[in-house]
């Protein structure tokens, strides 16, 4: 290898974000609002039915990582352009790359898998280090119907820790920061106001997010003001557990530095910002997502 070459590859960081369909942008290249006005859902010909496991894997091609994901979309003000942005001034020399593992569906136990995806990238040798990774998972652990309250935070634990122990091989001179996000409060999209939303003349989100796509079932079906509340607790645990286990890994592992934002639990979530399924943020909710988590950063602030 020429000195050259080894400089070449001295000035490059790497940003990564891992997690499940949020992080992946999934169907945040279309939108409930765009979709009925134009009318393009009917009414359905048949009766609901189970979706099929091919189906669950064929939704990783309609992830928009490198377009439209919070953490690392190119057509949005994502953190990967706003990291780019900062290190113009702060470090012009340094060449910014970015890789999103996250997926469509991914649960907790997917999280190992995703650690070794992201050892094999650092083993190549191209970066230099690792400048920042988000974090965003849970919301499918929380919406399983199997277990009351999602998956159990034990097993979820397990899986947060082997994921971190992976990548704690990845040694260099300065910590990984790590934005550990919260989950959304996705009983909000049981509100009548979003399932009434009409995509077409004859179907609303309703038929969407339960029947079509049945959409975490457990905790956007409910009629009362105490079903709302418990639904919402199921999130609120889950928060809770992942703010804990966060405090937890920054004892474990001082070569990450932490920060756990509260700020998506916070955000009131509306159809504007809904892609086709009235479920997943569209570009706008990724964009609102993007500037909501960066402005929780302690750090990439420059002058």
């Amino acid at each position: 290898m020429t000195n050259s070459h080894a400089a070449e590859q001295k000035s490059k960081a790497l940003m990564i974000t891992v997690g499940d369909s949020i992080s992946a942008g999934f169907l945040a290249n279309t939108s409930a609002v765009i979709l009925a006005s134009e009318n393009k859902i009917t009414s359905p010909p048949h009766p609901p039915h189970n979706i099929p496991e091919w189906k669950v894997r064929l939704a990783q091609l309609l992830n928009n990582k490198s377009t439209l994901s919070f953490g690392t979309g190119s057509n949005i003000q994502s953190h990967y352009v706003r990291l780019k942005d900062y290190l113009k001034i702060a470090e012009p020399e340094l060449e910014l790359e970015s890789r999103n593992f996250a997926m469509a569906g991914a649960v907790a136990a997917d999280l190992p898998g995703q650690a070794k995806d992201i050892i094999n990238i650092w083993k190549t040798g191209e970066f230099q280090k690792v400048l920042y990774l988000t974090f965003l998972i849970g919301s499918n652990d929380a919406c399983i119907d199997w277990n009351p309250g999602g998956t159990p935070e034990v097993e979820m634990a397990a899986s947060i820790r082997e994921f971190f122990k992976i990548i704690s091989v990845i040694k260099q001179d300065q910590p990984i920061r790590v934005l550990v996000s919260s989950l959304p409060k996705i009983p909000d999209l049981g509100k009548r106001e979003i399932l009434d939303y009409p995509l077409s003349k004859d179907t609303t989100c309703e038929y969407r997010i339960k029947e079509k796509d049945k959409y975490c079932l457990p905790l956007v079906t409910w009629n009362t003001p105490e079903q709302y509340a418990a639904s919402v607790q199921v999130i609120e645990n889950k928060n809770k557990f992942l703010e804990s286990i966060t405090l937890e890994l920054s004892k474990t592992y001082p070569q990450f530095d932490f920060i756990f934002s509260h700020s998506l639990f916070k955000r009131e979530i509306k159809i504007e910002g809904l892609a086709k399924d009235c479920f997943h943020p569209n570009a706008k909710g990724q964009d609102e997502l993007s500037a909501l988590l960066w402005n929780d950063l302690p750090w990439f602030k420059n002058p």
